[in-house]
């Protein structure tokens, strides 16, 4: 016996799969307008809104339309920005310790007129701080908004915040100097132990008692 070997001309797998490609696509359109025609039929027979989405979301699913390359937006910011999330951060900070809004908001404020050149609006209800600019009437408004998380009370904290405000203020510091002493007190806030905290709160009382003459 004599085996014998037959060899085809079989063209390899990716010549397939380009003459293949074409089809596919030509089928995918046929199969995307016959959907569509479908669903302007099942339209006219008024049947449930449900099932008509269904078929356009299918109709539209494979697009063979070329793609756009879009433009990615700029992450730097105005000093105009940075001068309102310089606020921001402050005032949420200090409302998230407790501290009274009245005081907050003239903080911020302050911060803001003395960095920016458009007046703002600060707004504090409940749990929210809302920033608001109105840029005139040949540029969109800025409106910036944050969540206060209730914080335990930092006075250290507190009064090194107040202390960038007052600096801001009466403009002892550039933008770039108040962000970078901002960072540089948020990144190390200065801690105690609970022990501590809970002895000087107990001294704070004996001190009001005694000053409102309980020992006499």
């Amino acid at each position: 016996m004599i085996a014998t070997t037959t060899r085809t001309n079989r063209p390899p797998i990716e010549v397939v799969r380009l003459r293949l490609r074409p089809r596919l696509e030509l089928s995918w359109r046929a199969i995307s307008i016959g959907i569509k025609f479908v669903t302007l039929d099942i339209v006219k027979k008024k049947v449930p809104k449900f099932i008509e989405q269904s078929l356009a979301r299918v109709a539209n699913l494979y697009s063979f339309e070329p793609e756009h390359h879009l433009e990615k937006i700029d992450e730097s910011l105005t000093p105009n920005m940075r001068a309102l999330r310089l606020a921001m951060t402050i005032a949420e900070q200090l409302l998230s310790m407790g501290v009274v809004a009245r005081d907050v908001v003239r903080m911020a404020q302050g911060i803001t007129r003395t960095y920016c050149r458009r007046p703002v609006h600060v707004d504090v209800s409940y749990t929210l701080v809302t920033i608001s600019q109105d840029r005139g009437v040949s540029h969109e408004p800025l409106t910036m908004a944050r969540v206060i998380v209730p914080d335990d009370p930092n006075y250290q904290l507190i009064q090194a915040l107040q202390l960038l405000a007052l600096d801001i203020r009466r403009k002892q510091l550039s933008l770039e100097e108040a962000e970078e002493r901002l960072q540089q007190i948020l990144k190390k806030p200065t801690e105690h132990s609970r022990l501590v905290v809970y002895a000087a709160g107990g001294l704070v009382s004996a001190g009001s008692v005694i000053l409102h003459g309980a020992g006499r």
